[in-house]
This record gives C-alpha cells, structure tokens and sequence, in this order.
C-alpha cells in the first residue's frame, strides 16, 4: 500500500535535486573551490555567465530529459505498472 506513495515521494525529491540551483547560488555562489557545484549551476554559468548559449541550452535539454527518464522509472519500477489496467 506504501508503493504509490513512496513512488511519488522519490520521484518528487529527485526531481527537486536537478533543480537544486537557488539555494547553492544564494547561500555559497558555488563554493570555496566549487565544492558545492551542481549541474543546475554548472548550466547557469556556462549560459549567463559566460555566454555559451548553445552549450548551455544542450545542458538544460540534458537535464530534463534526465528527470523524464527518471520519473519514467519510479513510476515503472516502483509502482510496477500500478496504473495498467491488465
């Protein structure tokens, strides 16, 4: 009976992972020695800071399909095709 709902609650926190960028660039702006650099920072920079458009729009287009794969696969591997109707 937990499946769904743990299901949802990893897909959601994974999800907010990839997007982990606000906090990071307010509190340390990447880190002493980029210790707290992540891809979502890594994307900014390289589109914002240092004009590279394309590469940083390729990037963002990488992320997302990351967390489409990823929710593809909590929904399928952890609520095993709860929603078929077989």
């Amino acid at each position: 009976m937990l499946k769904p709902a743990l299901a949802i609650a990893l897909l959601l926190r994974s999800m907010d992972l990839m997007r982990y960028f606000t906090k990071i660039f307010i509190t340390t702006g990447g880190g002493p020695a980029n210790a707290t650099k992540i891809i979502g920072f890594f994307v900014y920079e390289q589109s914002l800071r240092f004009y590279n458009l394309g590469y940083g729009s390729a990037l963002g287009v990488g992320m997302l399909v990351v967390t489409v794969l990823l929710g593809m696969f909590f929904v399928e591997t952890i609520m095993g095709g709860a929603g078929d109707n077989e």
